[in-house]
């Protein structure tokens, strides 16, 4: 529909309106022929009723063909195409007018009924022409550059051919023709903008100078591609372009200076590496030489004095222990080296530089790795056989000083003949253990054991143990004495405690006894005078100060005798304080407390009218000399009073001799 709509043009039209013309024509010549007809009839009125009855069966018979066939037209213009409506309805505004004597009375209702067919018809049409523009809308969401330009051609024909057709709704549906059509440039605009936005994004992901080249070339071939589309964004996206390359092209620049530097780093650990296998090659050496060297030193164990034998395993296990520690630090400088390699390796950079050398050099290094395992295996178990042989020495070289010493020992106290006679035993026994040798009994043990004679050195060892043996008993015997000692008098001290506790117990009691008796007979005196001095103590304000100062004299001659048993009781309980001691039983104690607490209760009572009678005192002082202020005011308004008064006199005086005198 919407390509015959697009088909047709000026030429069409012309001819439908010529068409037109000769239907309006012919529809006059209908009406003309039947007003003659209608004045023939008229003029045959005389004719007989059967032919009136053939002529009435005749026209029903008329009429019916007339409404099939307007009817029928009626059905071409429900389904009729824009070009043929037109032409229809002519047809079926001629029909009805050439028909019309045929028709009779059915003529006002076919005509009705065509023009019902005609309205139904305009609005089925118009309902098809906005949904043909709509359709064509429809294409402006998908199109592309390439065919918005022709959509747009289509759209305007379309509008043209069938804007008979739209009615009320041309403007609304030329609204929406706009809409859709800036809707669709605005898309394809911001579609553009993004395809040059990707293509410039694009430069961010560069890292290197080939890459740079490409996106270059792909991003301003994109540009000039979409510079119509993207419309006034065109400058932005040219400075964008501009920039992103140049921040690449920067980016690249300090890339390959990064890659030139990863290079350098991976030459440098790679001779790093070389150095490292090196001295790892010579520790190796210096094991096995000083593995041989403790092997020929262990051979003279045989031969050789214990003490120069344990000197040279010394110094062999000093240098299997530098040796070691050569290889820890080389060790170390290994662990350090795989980190640097296996950074390097982790960094994308550096493995787009020289992946090959730093997978090699991470193989040869595991290699050289697994060689120190073995190396410190061999240490220590060099190291193992030079403690076993020193610790094997030393026993050995102790074993000989001590059989020297023993020797030299002997000798010492050895006869000529080499024999210990009694008295040397005895030297021997005094001088080494400690121990006065008389006539005891091991003088008899060692008789039983070696015989009346002298003793020989081959009996001397044993000597020596009897001689071991009997001073540890002796210092066994005599820890024992001491022990025994300490205990009794650690006894009897207790006992003196014992005895000397139960006698503090005893003053303790005493003292708390006489306290208890007199702490009640206290708080009863203070309490029979605060009643006796109750007005003094609470209903003072009126007092005058010799009130006060009788009444504070009173209190005070009260809390005498109080007093003195309040100190009394403190030195009682200061006493008490002095004797308890912690080993006393703690019901003394909690008593003590007890004591303490009531004692503070009545000295602070006491305290109370103290204070009580120290402020009367000082409010005394001030009433006296406020009272002593006022007796010197009334003295002197007193003298003044009677001196105005005698200078009244004076005057009345002086008026009587005024008087006499005139």
């Amino acid at each position: 529909m919407h390509g015959e709509c697009g088909e047709k043009g000026a030429e069409g039209e012309k001819k439908e309106k010529e068409e037109k013309e000769k239907e309006r024509k012919k529809r006059s010549r209908s009406r003309s022929s039947s007003s003659s007809s209608s004045s023939s009839s008229s003029s045959s009125s005389g004719e007989s009723k059967k032919g009136k009855e053939q002529k009435k069966s005749k026209a029903a018979a008329g009429a019916d063909a007339a409404i099939l066939e307007i009817r029928e037209v009626i059905s071409l213009i429900k389904k009729s195409s824009f070009e043929a409506f037109d032409l229809l309805s002519s047809q079926l505004d001629a029909a009805i007018e050439e028909r019309r004597q045929v028709l009779g009375s059915n003529y006002a209702r076919m005509e009705l009924e065509a023009r019902e067919a005609i309205k139904q018809a305009k609005s089925r049409l118009k309902e098809e022409a906005l949904k043909t523009v709509r359709k064509s809308l429809e294409k402006f969401r998908t199109a592309t550059k390439n065919t918005i330009s022709d959509l747009e051609n289509n759209i305007s024909r379309t509008q043209s051919n069938l804007s008979e057709w739209f009615g009320d709704q041309r403007e609304a549906l030329a609204e929406e023709v706009r809409q859709a059509i800036q809707s669709a440039q605005k898309r394809l605009r911001h579609e553009a903008v993004k395809l040059v936005k990707a293509a410039i994004t694009e430069f961010d992901t560069v890292m290197s100078a080939e890459a740079l080249n490409s996106v270059e070339e792909k991003s301003r071939n994109v540009m000039e591609e979409q510079a119509t589309a993207v419309g006034d964004e065109l400058q932005a996206l040219k400075d964008d372009l501009a920039h992103r390359s140049a921040e690449a092209a920067k980016r690249v620049a300090e890339l390959d200076e990064r890659k030139e530097a990863a290079g350098k780093e991976v030459t440098r650990l790679t001779e790093c590496l070389k150095s490292f296998g090196e001295s790892l090659e010579s520790t190796e050496n210096e094991v096995y030489n000083v593995s041989d060297d403790l092997a020929a030193t262990l051979e003279k164990e045989k031969t050789e004095e214990p003490e120069l034998v344990l000197a040279d395993l010394h110094k062999r296990e000093q240098a299997i222990k530098a040796v070691k520690e050569g290889l820890e630090k080389i060790q170390a400088e290994g662990n350090q080296l795989r980190e640097a390699l296996q950074k390097a390796n982790e960094d994308p950079l550096t493995r787009t530089v020289a992946a090959v050398e730093l997978e090699t050099s991470l193989a040869s290094l595991k290699k050289l790795t697994s060689k120190i395992a073995v190396i410190f295996m061999t240490i220590g178990d060099t190291l193992q056989d030079a403690e076993s042989g020193i610790e094997r020495t030393k026993k050995k070289a102790a074993s000989a000083k001590r059989e020297r010493e023993q020797k030299e020992l002997f000798a010492r106290f050895a006869t000529p003949d080499q024999v210990l006679t009694e008295d040397a035993v005895k030297q021997l026994a005094e001088a080494e253990y400690e121990l006065t040798l008389q006539q005891s009994e091991f003088l008899e043990k060692v008789r039983t054991a070696f015989g009346e004679g002298p003793i020989n050195y081959e009996n001397f060892a044993r000597l020596r143990q009897m001689l071991a043996v009997e001073a540890a008993e002796v210092k066994a015997r005599q820890k024992k004495l001491e022990e025994e000692a300490r205990l009794k008098k650690e006894a009897a001290e207790a006992e003196a405690r014992k005895k000397e506790l139960l006698k503090l117990e005893a003053t303790v009691s005493v003292l708390i006894q006489k306290a208890e008796a007199a702490i009640p007979d206290l708080a009863t005196t203070l309490a029979g005078i605060e009643v006796d001095y109750a007005d003094f103590i609470l209903k003072n304000e009126g007092f005058k100060a010799q009130e006060l100062l009788t009444g504070a004299d009173g209190l005070e001659g009260a809390l005498g005798a109080p007093s003195t048993s309040l100190e009394a009781v403190r030195n009682i309980l200061d006493e008490i304080d002095k004797v308890l001691a912690p080993d006393l039983p703690e019901i003394l104690d909690k008593e003590a407390k007890e004591l303490h607490i009531k004692f503070g209760r009545a000295e602070a009572r006491a305290q109370r009218m103290r204070k009580i009678i120290e402020k009367a005192r000082e409010k005394a002082k001030d009433l006296a000399a406020k009272e002593e202020r006022q007796q010197k005011q009334k003295q002197e308004f007193a003298k003044l009073q009677a001196h105005y008064e005698n200078d009244g006199e004076d005057d009345e005086d002086d008026d009587d001799g005024g008087e006499w005198q005139s």
